[in-house]
């Protein structure tokens, strides 16, 4: 893939739409409108070899290096701070987590998937 190529994939994929708000177009991003906001509550879902674990996190902050995105949380009950990341040009349908907001939980197709 060229350069051209490389970066116009990368544009489609993470937008600033203000200094707090980003759009970002990930089949594993659940939230309204693919939008992310600085300081919002979030469910993050994190896939282990033993199982899945979720938290309830809140975004701190979020960047784009290369090519891959960045995601400073914090978990709401230890306060613990990780970094997540995710390569911007991996094509493939696998994950190893995922964030979820309230309103796209109980306003999706979402309860019907799990019944």
């Amino acid at each position: 893939m060229d350069n051209n190529t490389t970066n116009a994939n990368l544009r489609k994929k993470l937008h600033q739409l203000t200094s707090k708000t980003y759009e970002l177009d990930l089949p594993f991003i659940l939230t309204t409108g693919k939008l992310l906001k600085i300081g919002m509550p979030y469910l993050y879902l994190e896939k282990l070899t033993g199982g899945n674990s979720i938290k309830a996190v809140r975004l701190i902050k979020i960047w784009q290096e290369s090519d891959a995105v960045f995601l400073l949380i914090q978990d709401i009950v230890t306060l613990k701070k990780i970094v997540i990341s995710f390569s911007l040009t991996y094509d493939g349908g696998y994950w190893l987590w995922s964030l979820a907001d309230f309103e796209y939980l109980t306003n999706s197709d979402f309860e019907k998937q799990i019944n």
